[in-house]
Order: C-alpha cells, then sequence, then structure tokens
C-alpha cells in the first residue's frame, strides 16, 4: 500500500508545476544575460518594456493561469458534458485567427507571416495564433475519439473528419508557421495512432500529411532557402548559413561547466534570436554541457511525468490528453534542441518555458494546469478502490 500510495504522490499533478517552475527559473536567468546590453542597465525606468521585464510579467501571469486551470477551470471542464462543444469551438476560434493572421493583419517577420501585433496602453502586443491552435486540436481530437459510442476504426464516421480536421489546421498553420504546423500534425498523428485508428488510416494519413508538407516547403521560397542553408551551411558560413554556424560555435564555447552566467559573448549581436529560438545556445555557452544536460533531464522528467499521468489516467479521455499534451511539450523540446544542435533545419519552434515569449508561454501555462488536474484526477480515482478495499477495522482484543 505505500508503495502504491508513493506512486500517485510521485505522479500528482503538483509535480508538473514543480518541474515548470525550475525550467521557468532557468529561462528567466538566460533571457537575462541574454538581455544584457553594453549601452544600458537591466533594470532603468523602461524595464516593463525590455524583453526581460515583458517576460517577468508573461510568468507572473503565466503561473497564475497555472494554478487556476489546475485547481479549478481544469477539473470543471474535464466533467462539463459541453466539454466536447467547447474544444471544437477553440478549435474553430484559433484556426480562423489563423486565417486572419494569413489573409488580413498579419506582420511578417523574417519572411513568416505568423502574428497579430496591437497596442495596449502604449506596449505592444504580439499573439501567435497558432500557439492557440496546438492545445485546441489535441483537445479536440481526445473528446471526438473517446464519444460515446464511436467505431475507431470506422472511415467515414471517424477517420474522414478526423483527417480534414487535421489538414484544415495543419494547412492553415502550416501557411504562417511551418515547423509549428509539423509539431502539431505530429502530435495529432500519434493521438490518432494511439486512439486506435486502423494502421490502413494512418498510412493514408502519413502519406497525405507528407504532400502537404512538401507542397508547403515548395512553394515558399524562404523555406526553400533555409533547407538549402542547412545542407549547405558551411559553403556560405557569412551569408545563408550564418545561424547554424553562429548556434554551433556558442554551443561549442562554453565547454563543460562555461564560461560563467552573465560571460557569452555570442549575445552581442553574433547569435540572432539569442532571446528566444536559440536561447539553449547561449544557456550551454555561459553553464556549459553540464548546464544544458540538467535542462535535457528536466524535459525528459517532465515527459515521464505525463507518461505517468497517462498510465494512471480515470478514463481514455484523460489518458488521450495527457498523452497528447505531455507529447507536445516533449516534442516541441527535441525539435528546438535539434534545430539548436543543427540536426533539423532552422523553425521558429521555441524552446518550452525557457525561451522569451508571451503567448507561448501563457499556452504553456494553460496546458500545464490541465496535466495537474489530470494528474489530480487520476490520484482521486486510485484512492477510492483503495480506500474501499481496506478491511474494516479489527474489533478490540483481536490480534492484529
Amino acid at each position: 500500500m505505500s508503495d502504491l500510495r508513493r506512486d500517485r504522490s510521485l505522479f500528482g499533478g503538483a509535480w508538473f508545476m514543480v518541474v515548470a517552475m525550475a525550467l521557468t527559473a532557468m529561462g528567466l536567468v538566460v533571457v537575462a544575460s541574454a538581455s544584457a546590453s553594453l549601452h544600458r542597465p537591466i533594470l532603468d525606468a523602461s524595464f516593463l518594456k525590455t524583453t526581460l521585464g515583458r517576460q517577468c510579467v508573461f510568468v507572473v501571469v503565466g503561473f497564475s493561469l497555472m494554478w487556476l486551470t489546475g485547481r479549478f477551470i481544469g477539473p470543471w471542464l474535464l466533467e462539463d458534458r459541453r466539454r466536447f462543444t467547447f474544444a471544437t469551438a477553440a478549435l474553430i476560434t484559433a484556426t480562423a485567427m489563423c486565417l486572419i493572421v494569413v489573409l488580413v493583419i498579419g506582420d511578417v517577420t523574417r519572411g513568416s507571416q505568423r502574428w497579430l501585433r496591437f497596442a495596449v496602453g502604449g506596449f505592444e502586443i504580439g499573439l501567435q495564433p497558432s500557439e492557440l491552435a496546438k492545445p485546441a486540436m489535441i483537445a479536440f481530437l481526445a473528446l471526438f475519439l473517446t464519444r460515446p459510442g464511436i467505431r475507431v476504426k470506422s472511415f467515414g464516421r471517424t477517420f474522414l473528419p478526423v483527417m480534414l480536421a487535421i489538414g484544415a489546421g495543419g494547412a492553415l498553420i502550416g501557411t504562417e508557421d511551418l515547423g509549428t504546423a509539423a509539431l502539431a500534425c505530429l502530435v495529432a498523428g500519434l493521438m490518432v495512432w494511439v486512439g486506435g485508428c486502423s494502421y490502413r488510416h494512418l498510412g493514408l494519413l502519413a502519406l497525405l500529411g507528407g504532400i502537404g508538407f512538401f507542397a508547403l516547403v515548395w512553394f515558399e521560397p524562404y523555406r526553400m532557402q533555409r533547407l538549402w542553408a542547412y545542407q549547405y551551411m558551411w559553403d556560405d558560413p557569412q551569408g545563408k548559413g550564418y545561424q547554424a554556424v553562429q548556434s554551433l560555435a556558442t554551443l561549442a564555447s562554453g565547454g563543460w561547466y562555461g564560461r560563467g552566467l552573465g560571460a557569452g559573448v555570442q549575445k552581442y549581436g553574433y547569435l540572432p534570436e539569442s532571446r528566444t529560438d536559440f536561447v539553449f545556445a547561449v544557456l550551454c555557452e555561459e553553464m556549459g554541457f553540464v548546464g544544458g544536460l540538467i535542462v535535457i533531464a528536466m524535459f525528459a522528467l517532465f515527459v515521464w511525468l505525463g507518461l505517468g499521468a497517462c498510465r494512471t489516467a480515470k478514463t481514455h479521455l484523460d489518458y488521450l490528453l495527457a498523452f497528447g499534451l505531455t507529447a507536445m511539450i516533449g516534442f516541441q523540446a527535441l525539435i528546438n534542441l535539434c534545430v539548436v544542435t543543427v540536426w533539423v533545419p532552422t523553425t521558429g519552434i521555441p524552446l518550452p518555458f525557457i525561451s522569451a515569449g508571451g503567448t507561448s508561454f501563457l499556452v504553456l501555462s494553460v496546458v500545464v494546469g490541465m496535466l495537474m488536474a489530470l494528474g489530480q484526477r487520476s490520484e482521486e480515482a486510485e484512492r477510492e478502490p483503495l480506500a474501499e478495499s481496506m478491511p474494516d477495522a479489527m474489533p478490540a482484543g483481536q490480534p492484529s
């Protein structure tokens, strides 16, 4: 019994928040270092308008959302009978916002059009709809594949609607952000597989996904340039291959134990995107291979906790939802690490909890809150049968 209780406490919801807080703390330290300037101090009158100041605000708001979701919003959504309607509405809203970005008022940054920008009280705020679409698609698929009376292997009633949802979402997200689209479709495909769909249907989905991915790359010149830069980066190290070469140089310069916090030099204009997509390279430069290994270990721990929540899930819906949300964070971290180490071509996927960015951090906070709620549900579900199976109190005087 003590082993069962220890297992429940280990996979309980609070541990997700603990790991997320540890990663976020490291992220704030590295972002503060990467935001250092030779021309002004970090703390001044315009602090809240700097990258570090804005990230501090996002962290406060994000962890508030995480706690509220884990404690109140998540349990309510998991029990409410209208949850499928909510998930469908969230997916439609996120998809419509992606469409607005592409067709109407999207802001173009480095060749890709993925932001909605507006000003509030003198502060410029950016919203990336593709970040909202990922968890919305996961929630929709989890609820759709666990509906009462569903025939999971049916082509017309199950697989065709799922394929259309994944295809439409992937196409719209991919138009503005190919890396995020690939991540969302990968996680969605794994959920369809885990959900029990036919292998023939999965093969068809993989074939169509590959064709769509090729088309999105082929018809966007800057994406073809990124592929060329990845393949021949040493042929043009000061041009198209500059980002990849500087990332490798930043990683290598840290050695085993790093130059020391704040002592990195690549952040001073040598490494582009040093506070966002390539923040892991700066972390390794200042904390060394050991610091990078600690970050990787914490992500591995997070994924392990998520798989533990899947194993102890209360219902099949909880299982699919925990699997999808865990896979989203795990594969996002893996893709970012592969980009920084130049295992794959450059994409615009941030490192969860560590890269600077408001939309990504707030969405991830809600995702962790949902995992906390799922962990708590599984903990309560295991406690009830355990209590029922315990023997009644022995009469007084009976030997134990």
